[in-house]
């Protein structure tokens, strides 16, 4: 409600409650859940400020918020941290105790299995007991532990070491790679706390390099204010996997990938117009490779343009063409008719 006018009135024997009236002639009675003061006023102005009185008791009020601050020497809080040490390549030589039908992605009958190894350290005096970890990963990935209790950390020690192994599913198509592993834990005064550590799993897990694919029912255009490097170059972990070695030759300005759930997507750069081409059979699967472009693509730029002067523009990543909304809708109203249909 928009009150265009306000009145103050007594009503039901309470003072200052608040009549309020809208445009459309709507009356609300609000209470602001406040007695009014029933002291009267005092006037001042014809009483003498003691200026010196007031800088004394000003003075008084700072010492005693200056002694409250700084009543003792404060000990170090215990601080929890978590750096997490992710591969760029697939594990090789996992341990596959999985059932053949088990809807994993495989290659050549070898589960894909990616381990991340998690460093928890602690900074403080004291240690600290009962943390637990917790993993939260998209709907495509299996995670070997979800969850990570450690019955006690001790301070600026030797980093314990967790182990996570992830596996990918071929029946959902990937639509991030991001993960993030929370440990909530107790300081010595037994209030909670929690620290987050975010990391990017590698693209290798959940896509294999395969022959260039041209052709696509959608296309997106980027173009770069930099001289695009080749794709060789930005997908060196991806292209040098022991299982797609084949592929890495002759790709400098084209890239086609599978992902586990079956989808493809390829980019084609052109180097002399600083335009990337991305294209696939399914709108989207668009997504994880043009994010993994644009990634790759401001990391090396920002190693590379560490000597340049502040003058030179940033790097950016524009998109020139109206945003293709009817595609987007388009999966949105075939999701929502799935949904209908299953219910």
């Amino acid at each position: 409600m928009i009150p265009i006018q306000i009145a103050i009135a007594d009503i039901a024997g309470i003072r200052g409650m608040l009549v309020c009236m809208d445009a459309k002639g709507k009356v609300n009675v609000c209470y602001l859940g406040t007695d009014p003061p029933t002291a009267a006023i005092v006037n001042t102005e014809m009483k003498e400020l003691n200026y010196d009185e007031m800088e004394e008791e000003h003075q008084d009020l700072l010492r005693i918020i200056r002694q409250t601050h700084c009543e003792g020497t404060r000990e170090v809080e215990e601080t929890l941290r978590i750096r997490a040490q992710t591969p760029t390549a697939l594990d090789p030589n996992p341990e596959d105790d999985t059932d053949p039908n088990d809807p994993f992605g495989r290659i050549d009958g070898v589960v894909m299995q990616c381990t991340v190894r998690l460093f928890i350290t602690l900074q403080g005096n004291a240690p600290v007991e009962n943390v637990t970890i917790a993993i939260k990963s998209p709907a495509c990935f299996i995670v070997s532990q979800t969850s990570i209790t450690i019955d006690k950390v001790v301070p600026n020690g030797t980093p314990q070491v967790v182990p996570i192994k992830f596996r990918v599913l071929n029946t959902v198509l990937c639509a991030s790679l991001d993960v993030i592993a929370c440990a909530s834990y107790y300081s010595s005064s037994n209030e909670p706390r929690t620290t987050v550590c975010e990391f990017s799993l590698p693209l290798a897990l959940v896509a294999i390099p395969i022959q260039p694919v041209k052709n696509a029912t959608y296309k997106v255009e980027l173009h770069s204010n930099r001289q695009p490097p080749a794709l060789q170059v930005l997908f060196e972990d991806l292209l040098s996997q022991p299982h797609v070695a084949a592929f890495g030759q002759g790709m400098s300005n084209l890239l086609s990938i599978q992902y586990v759930s079956g989808t493809e997507a390829t980019v084609a750069v052109s180097k002399s117009s600083g335009r990337f081409c991305l294209q696939a059979a399914e709108f989207a699967s668009l997504w994880i490779l043009a994010h993994e472009l644009y990634q790759r693509l401001s990391a090396h730029f920002d190693t590379n343009d560490k000597g340049c002067s502040d003058e030179d523009e940033p790097f950016s990543l524009q998109y020139h063409d109206s945003l293709p909304l009817h595609d987007y809708f388009a999966l949105m109203d075939d999701h929502f008719t799935l949904r209908k249909h299953l219910e």
